[in-house]
């Protein structure tokens, strides 16, 4: 599920290949087009362009107006062999894109927003380790040039890779990660996966990571994703029997519980925080029941 944000409009990929686009402000369904064969495994949006990635291919660009396909990532990839999304940051000239390589290997490359071109060169960062799979990654910016990259991996293991700079965590408690998401501003994370409880860390101003807090929920479930508003005040999570679950990020070291919104029939597989609607957040999940949900969250 990505943001298309200066229109109000979501894109959504489902396992058929198929992707649609939903206008947020008339609750219509905009495009829609089957753009791979297999799932889509992750989605990005920025103005005017679509980066979609099928699981097993190649990530490809298209023109989000009529899901048009740009361009396939022209250069040697060897097919990801697990689940792990893709992320990617922006300025006005360009797109970086951060996808999963092989077992636990990193791909970084930059789109043209213009053009929806890849450009020469991408790079690319291995690692040969006992670790398990690439599971969840973020990237993002500190300050306007220096890009980090966050890696969560089969065996709990968290990396942050700043530069020639690693710093590691290995998580306190046994967790196979499925998502992570990471505030700038407040210089957290917190990641969730197979298990009933998520965990909150923190970086310092030193470029290290320290586990914050774990918070437990009373289900048999899993949480399949995770998602910071941005103005810092929730984190919604996406659990299996079928709710969203709501923590408190105004202190990311407690995960004081909020409650959970109660509307899928089945385990609820995105979330996202942060979708505009007449100019205010809403909170926009989607679910194995084939339904999508709109929330009000205040």
């Amino acid at each position: 599920m990505a943001l298309v944000e200066e229109a109000e409009k979501v894109a959504i990929g489902d396992v058929d290949g198929f992707v649609r686009i939903i206008d947020l402000r008339s609750w219509t369904l905009a495009f829609e087009n089957r753009i791979a064969e297999g799932s889509i495994l992750w989605l990005a949006a920025f103005k005017g362009l679509l980066v979609a990635q099928e699981r097993g291919q190649r990530p490809k660009t298209l023109d989000i107006n009529g899901l048009k396909s740009i361009e396939i990532f022209p250069y040697d990839y060897e097919p990801h062999e697990g689940f792990c999304k893709g992320h990617c940051v922006s300025n006005e000239k360009f797109v970086t894109v951060a996808f999963a390589e092989s077992k636990a290997n990193v791909v970084m490359a930059k789109i043209d927003i213009e053009s929806g071109r890849w450009r020469q060169n991408p790079q690319m960062l291995k690692r040969e380790s006992d670790d398990g799979l690439l599971m969840a990654l973020k990237v993002f910016t500190s300050g306007e040039t220096t890009l980090k990259i966050i890696l969560a991996f089969e065996n709990g293991l968290i990396l942050l890779y700043q530069g020639v700079n690693v710093s590691e965590l290995r998580l306190s408690r046994s967790l196979t990660p499925l998502a992570l998401a990471f505030d700038v501003e407040k210089r957290f994370g917190i990641v969730c996966g197979t298990e009933n409880f998520v965990i909150s860390f923190s970086l310092s101003e030193e470029g290290e990571l320290e586990e914050s807090k774990v918070r437990s929920f009373e289900c048999d479930c899993l949480i399949s994703d995770v998602d910071v508003r941005s103005d810092g005040l929730i984190v919604a999570l996406a659990a299996s029997d079928g709710t969203i679950k709501l923590l408190s990020w105004k202190h990311p070291n407690k995960l004081k519980p909020l409650g959970a919104l109660k509307f899928h029939s089945q385990g609820v597989e995105s979330v996202n925080a942060n979708a505009k609607r007449l100019g205010k957040s809403v909170l926009v999940s989607a679910s194995k029941d084939n339904r999508i949900s709109f929330w009000n969250i205040y």
